[in-house]
């Protein structure tokens, strides 16, 4: 980006720095009902030559204040002004660290729900495993005659029967 001097630095609020690739990050804010963005290399402060605007969260497509995304000049007074705004509050509020933070704690947290899916899945397949053995343990208690069943084996049988009512 070329540096264009300013008169003076815009107003803007709802800045926040968010991400949906490891190599570049979007720094974003609103301005008179609007919401813009530019892309950053998060290790350079490189800006990418293309300043988004798009119409407020949530506005209807049907509405007078809906417009499709627009794509301007990072050289122009407004959009240089504007960006200033942005870098000056990412600096100020430390906004790229706290997102990078952020990034590492939903990171941790994706591996840590990964884990236990991990587990839940391994789980579930150790239960049907020992259901079809249960059932098959069941099936040779139940192939003897009821006189010929020792007590241990009658209480398994009756044990196993309340696990195949809860399962199946």
């Amino acid at each position: 980006m070329k540096a264009v001097k300013t008169e003076k630095l815009l107003v803007v609020s709802n800045v926040e720095v968010s991400s949906r690739n490891a190599e570049r990050v979007s720094l974003g804010c609103e301005h008179e009902r609007a919401r813009y963005h530019i892309w950053i290399d998060p290790s350079t402060l490189d800006i990418e030559d293309v300043l988004y605007k798009n119409p407020l969260e949530g506005t209807d497509r049907n509405s007078p204040e809906y417009f499709r995304t627009r794509k301007m000049r990072v050289d122009s007074k407004f959009s240089a002004s504007l960006i200033q705004s942005m870098l000056r509050q990412m600096k100020d509020g430390d906004l790229l660290a706290k997102f990078e933070d952020w990034e590492a704690r939903e990171e941790t947290k994706r591996k840590a729900d990964n884990k236990a899916a991990e587990r839940v899945r391994r789980m579930k397949d150790a239960a049907e495993e020992m259901y079809t053995e249960i059932v098959e343990i069941g099936k040779g208690l139940l192939g003897k005659h009821p006189n010929e069943r020792t007590s241990w084996e009658k209480n398994h049988l009756e044990f196993i029967g309340k696990i195949i009512k809860k399962i199946g």
